[in-house]
């Protein structure tokens, strides 16, 4: 992790979530990620 840039620190942890979530899962991610953080969606 990349603690000078928080972007990337952020997109790094995004890659992550992705990879664990599994192979064409990434929409079931994202559509948590809009349900726990609102404001950001």
């Amino acid at each position: 992790m990349n603690e000078e840039n928080p972007l990337k620190a952020a997109l790094d942890a995004l890659g992550a979530g992705v990879t664990t979530f599994g192979r064409r899962r990434h929409g079931v991610l994202f559509t948590e990620l809009r349900e726990a953080f609102p404001g950001l969606a």
